[in-house]
């Protein structure tokens, strides 16, 4: 039976993945909860949290989670350091350094500071 170089690849990736698996080795991990809020403190849902580590390999960027319908995530990531990144639309993004520490809790807020707006006479940080 002869396999497409596709299928080959495939299959060579799901047996590396069952021999990593099968090593029994897991990194030691962390937790990081946050909550994103604006200005005025009121819940920002659906916020996307991005994660970015280094590693011998490089930078690497991940979307790691949204944040919920009161703001709130909670992250599980190896034991180290990370650059978090939360950004909403109608908000300027924010950048927060992390240290996660074996079996430890970091809970972190974040507030998100709204993109200028011009509208004359309002206070675009209390309009919701």
């Amino acid at each position: 039976m002869r396999y497409s170089s596709a299928i080959k690849i495939y299959l060579l990736m799901i047996c590396l993945a069952l021999a990593a698996s099968l090593t029994g080795q897991s990194l030691p991990a962390g937790h990081v909860s946050g909550n994103v809020v604006d200005t005025v403190g009121v819940a920002i849902p659906r916020a996307s949290v991005f994660v970015r580590s280094y590693s011998d390999e490089g930078e690497r960027i991940t979307l790691a989670s949204h944040t919920d319908s009161k703001g709130n995530f909670t992250l599980t990531l190896p034991a180290g350091g990370y650059d978090v990144l939360v950004s909403s639309p109608g908000f300027q993004s924010k950048l927060q350094i992390i240290v996660l520490k074996t079996g430890k809790n970091t809970r972190m807020q974040w507030k998100l500071i709204p993109e200028k707006c011009d509208f004359p006479g309002v206070n675009c940080d209390t309009v919701q």
